[in-house]
């Protein structure tokens, strides 16, 4: 909000556009779980420049994350066919998520992880980088907390810290994926409760 103050003062000389400073309080507002106040500066930022559908995108992910299905489809229907497709797909993400995140029963005794009960994680894909977020030099850590179900599944999958462009939506991708071998406890496969991590790092 500070850079938004000052970027029309020719001596500041500030390299950044006006567009990208509405997004990045569109996406804070976001974060602090806002999100009328983040749909109004995403807004913003496409009425500066049109083409910005990033910012279109990203309102398309409130509405999931309000759990308004329909208008979130009706904003990919005004998206490019490469943001559309990726906000479709987040939209099958968020459903397996909603669903526990796998398919299966879940054991009903779940242990807290620690070093002696813990799962041996066999294969656990890197994500990949969206351009968008590649574009915009982003880099940082998406954490997820997870159930490691005795029946080998990943289910009770809860988004601790996220990141814009597209990037948690790759982290969820790499994380249907992950192949494991259940924790053991007594001589028994036990569900255990634990945080996955999924570094994004342009270098």
């Amino acid at each position: 909000q500070e850079a938004e103050k000052h970027i029309r003062i020719p001596s500041f000389k500030f390299k950044l556009q006006e567009k990208k400073v509405k997004y990045a309080i569109g996406w804070n507002l976001y974060k602090l779980r806002r999100y009328d106040e983040a749909v109004e500066n995403y807004l913003k930022a496409v009425q500066l420049a049109p083409s910005y559908e990033v910012a279109i995108y990203e309102i398309g992910r409130i509405y999931l994350a309000q759990g308004d299905r329909e208008r979130a489809l009706q904003v990919a229907d005004k998206l490019e066919p490469e943001l559309r497709d990726f906000l479709l797909k987040e939209m099958k993400i968020v459903e397996w998520v909603e669903s526990g995140g796998a398919n299966g029963s879940p054991n009903p005794l779940v242990f807290n992880m620690d070093q002696e009960t813990h799962p041996t994680i066999l294969f656990m894909e890197k994500p990949k980088y969206t351009w968008i977020a590649h574009d915009h030099d982003i880099q940082g850590i998406v954490v997820f907390s997870v159930v490691f179900n005795a029946n080998g599944k990943i289910t009770g999958v809860k988004i601790i810290r996220d990141l814009p462009y597209g990037l948690t939506a790759q982290a969820l991708i790499a994380l249907q994926k992950i192949k494991f071998k259940p924790a053991m406890k007594d001589g028994q496969a036990v569900s255990v409760r634990g945080t996955l991590e999924f570094s994004f790092n342009l270098n």
